[in-house]
């Protein structure tokens, strides 16, 4: 009986030293998920003209509207999502119903501490989200319902945290209204001096 319950304890510490190692060299070996998004200097450069803007008379502001591609979608996200979190490299793919993207987040120690991992985080890994966003009423929402951190879920507790932070930075950047349309990011907005 005795050599069953050791048996059975040793088992239970090979199996809680697996997961553990499982989590840690899939955290530490993340690289970003290649959607197959490239990024082009000729994608910037179409995204500052179309956010560009013209003089709208009545309010004396340049106001844009614009369809956005896959890649000139990631662009923008990029310069939103580094306000949540450094990030280089964003890659988004559009369907009708939401938006997936892969990116390599910086993990400094104020993130580290929020995620209160059992393991040590490394300073960068491959972040997944997928999102849905729409503007109802004149008010931008962006909904995450999903976010993994080299393959490992995050707890939706944690992700929805910043779904009001991530709407609210659209709007702190002169968008009004950001939607999925078609295949591509349909935004509007005023540009920002």
């Amino acid at each position: 009986m005795k050599k069953i319950i050791i048996s059975i304890i040793v088992l239970l510490l090979l199996a809680l030293g697996g997961g553990v190692f499982y989590i840690y060299t899939n955290i530490y070996n993340s690289k970003q998920k290649d959607l197959g998004i490239t990024v082009t200097e000729q994608d910037q450069q179409s995204l500052n003209e179309k956010l560009a803007g013209t003089l709208n008379n009545e309010t004396g502001r340049k106001e844009f509207t614009a369809e956005l591609s896959q890649a000139e979608s990631s662009i923008l996200l990029e310069n939103v999502l580094n306000n949540v979190v450094p990030c280089s490299d964003v890659q988004t793919v559009i369907t009708p119903d939401n938006l997936t993207i892969s990116m390599t987040a910086m993990i400094d120690e104020g993130l580290k501490e929020k995620l209160n991992a059992p393991i040590p985080l490394p300073d960068s890994a491959g972040l997944l989200l997928v999102a849905s966003v729409d503007t109802i009423d004149g008010k931008i929402n962006v909904n995450v319902t999903k976010a993994e951190i080299g393959g490992l879920e995050l707890p939706t507790s944690f992700i929805s945290k910043y779904n009001t932070r991530i709407s609210q930075l659209f709007l702190d950047q002169g968008y009004n209204s950001v939607t999925l349309q078609d295949g591509s990011l349909s935004v509007s907005g005023f540009v920002k001096d």
